[in-house]
């Protein structure tokens, strides 16, 4: 076969992965039962800064945000709270695939993206009315921009990393968990196999810090 052969054949391996991904994902928005935690979601993104949940909305503003805005032309029950962290699930596959295929081929990412797209935890995460599958999908996107920051280490590079990271943050703490790792490799020089230590160059204090302090603060 040749190469735009090859080519085509990649594309359509992968539209397949990412049709089963949501085909799995769909099937479980529509049976399954309602968890407590997504009641949690509707009564928060309903109520917003005037819940009685603890610890409310303060931690996690963005995605119940987003939520409550969406409740305008959505009905408050599954599988329509489930759409959105569908969404975002069905996403991820895709993501999932650029960042394996980045780091090593075409065929890693149809094999990386098959895991994800099977993968019981994140079908769970996708069909589910919560906000987990976002912050998959942000940790997703950060790798990706990640390792395109640390080919070209320019301000406006490492800015593009600290979108998905001040974003990330405000959705939900526990981000900061998720990057934690790939944020190190922003430090990092030589090869993944061969890593050595050096202070961060002047575009992470230029393009990436502000951001990130910016958007902590803001939660804080």
């Amino acid at each position: 076969m040749n190469a735009d052969g090859r080519a085509k054949s990649h594309v359509w391996l992968l539209w397949g992965i990412i049709a089963l991904a949501a085909a799995l994902r769909v099937y479980g928005a529509l049976v399954h039962p309602v968890d407590q935690d997504e009641l949690y979601t509707v009564m928060e993104s309903q109520d917003l800064y005037r819940t009685a949940l603890l610890p409310g909305i303060q931690s996690r503003p963005l995605y119940y945000l987003v939520q409550h805005l969406l409740f305008f032309v959505m009905p408050t029950h599954e599988p329509w709270t489930r759409l959105m962290p569908l969404v975002f699930g069905v996403v991820t596959v895709w993501l999932v695939a650029r960042v394996a295929t980045r780091i090593a081929d075409e065929r890693a990412g149809l094999v990386a993206a098959l895991i994800a797209a099977c993968s019981p935890w994140h079908i769970y995460a996708s069909e589910m009315a919560r906000y987990y599958s976002l912050v998959g999908m942000l940790v997703t996107v950060t790798t990706l921009l990640l390792l395109d920051a640390r080919e070209r280490d320019t301000v406006a590079a490492w800015r593009r990393v600290a979108i998905p990271v001040a974003i990330g943050i405000l959705v939900h703490p526990t981000f900061v968990l998720g990057v934690m790792v790939m944020l190190a490799l922003g430090v990092l020089r030589g090869s993944l196999h061969a890593p050595r230590w050096q202070l961060p160059s002047r575009a992470v204090w230029l393009g990436f810090v502000p951001p990130a302090v910016l958007s902590t603060g803001l939660l804080a």
